[in-house]
């Protein structure tokens, strides 16, 4: 988000697991990652917002998913590599952990309002959309797609 032009928006993306067989399919699933952040920074500079001006705010990367995958921490390390690559700090993040995170974002503001499922069945929806949205990815062509507020 730009404080000043007031432009924001927020991505979600999963990576899909790497395997040893399939090296390809983890490479598509980086670029899909890179390709939702590329967008959503372009999105917001085409809006007038500045780069140097960002105020950027990660949350998720949750183990959600009873797998060996590691799927969240993958996300985080992803993210944390992107913004260093790009010149760009967290102003804040909230990451980890085994709990699913509920976002409101209100760009005109960066306010994030963000609450922790803690119910069992919160997690078993949490875990089941991001097992369907896993496998969208992995048939799905390599796109994305943002959300821009002003």
């Amino acid at each position: 988000m730009d404080p000043i032009t007031r432009v924001g928006g927020m991505n979600h993306f999963l990576l899909p697991a790497a395997d040893e067989v399939n090296l390809r399919r983890a490479s598509d699933a980086a670029r899909y990652g890179a390709f939702a952040m590329e967008q959503l920074i372009n999105g917001i500079l085409k809006c007038g917002g500045r780069k140097e001006r960002l105020e950027i705010k990660i949350f998720g990367g949750a183990h959600v998913i009873q797998s060996s995958d590691m799927i969240g921490e993958r996300n985080i390390t992803f993210v944390q590599q992107f913004l260093k690559a790009e010149g760009l700090t967290a102003a804040s993040a909230d990451v980890g952990g085994t709990t699913p995170r509920r976002v409101n974002y209100y760009p005109e503001t960066g306010r994030v309002m963000l609450r922790r499922l803690l119910r069992r069945s919160d997690e078993e929806t949490v875990s089941s959309e991001e097992l369907r949205f896993s496998r969208q990815l992995r048939q799905a062509p390599l796109e994305g797609s943002i959300e821009l507020f002003d």
